[in-house]
């Protein structure tokens, strides 16, 4: 049987979008993979080339900085395109965001990926074919960006300390810098903090908040908190006192190509 589906996966880790494709072939064969990329720019171009009826795609994608929230915030404006979109990602979110994919043009699968779930999610897509649904999936990521927006501006986060568990507005988080197994928290209102967890444990778990951005390895940024950058020096310039902070080449052409991606005047 051949539904003449074409369908693009888009997925962070190269070794993991080769076991997609494996999944997709052994549960639906019909399905036709026209395309697949690890990188998010790359992405755009095979979709405004194939046209794909369906779409696989990962939610992080640490070497760009970005989300699929980026690509497709701007993929929404072309009126020309659309397709359903499988969710795969090993990012937990709550259940409010569970819910939320949970649209008919829309489904979220965890990984590991379960073969019948994923077979589950293909049929469904079959059911509701993308062509009549007059690029409904825009208007569905639309209201999912709002609701994650509205969830994240009233989010708290609890963390752990030597003596003390601070709880704290995630919004309120200015810098979080490396010291050595711990990381050290500076608030808005000026306030230092020192959590009993690594810097890389905390990128994890504020990965869904797309403000904050890992300047080098040992520091990441509010985004909402900076002035001004300088390309040439690849300096971030912080509002009230909280000073400059110098990125790495790659950290900085990361937040360049964020930039470029999400179309900020430069």
């Amino acid at each position: 049987m051949n539904t003449g589906i074409k369908a693009i996966i888009v997925e962070d880790m190269e070794s993991y979008l080769l076991t997609i494709e494996k999944l997709v072939k052994d549960v639906a064969p019909y399905v036709n993979i026209a395309g697949k990329t690890t990188s998010l720019k790359e992405a755009r171009k095979l979709i405004e080339q194939i046209s794909p009826d369906l779409l696989f795609l990962d939610i992080e994608f640490e070497k760009e900085g970005l989300t699929a929230f980026d690509l497709l915030s701007q993929l929404g404006k072309r009126e020309d395109l659309n397709f359903n979109i499988i969710f795969i990602s090993a990012h937990r979110e709550t259940n409010y965001l569970t819910q939320a994919f949970n649209y008919r043009a829309l489904h979220f699968l965890e990984k590991p990926v379960d073969k019948e779930k994923l077979k589950e999610a293909i049929e469904r897509m079959k059911i509701n074919s993308p062509r009549d649904q007059n690029n409904d999936w825009a208007n569905q990521v639309a209201q999912l960006q709002q609701r994650l927006q509205s969830e994240r501006g009233h989010s708290k986060i609890i963390l752990e300390g030597i003596h003390f568990n601070e709880m704290a507005d995630v919004k309120d988080i200015v810098i979080l810098e490396a010291c050595g197994r711990y990381t050290e928290f500076t608030f808005s209102w000026g306030k230092k903090f020192v959590a009993c967890y690594n810097l890389g444990e905390f990128e994890k778990k504020l990965a869904c908040y797309d403000f904050f951005f890992r300047i080098h390895h040992s520091k990441i940024v509010n985004l909402n908190y900076i002035r001004r950058f300088s390309k040439k020096e690849r300096i971030f310039e912080m509002i009230d006192n909280y000073g400059n902070h110098i990125a790495s080449k790659e950290r900085f052409r990361d937040f360049m190509k964020y930039i470029e991606l999400n179309n900020f005047t430069i």
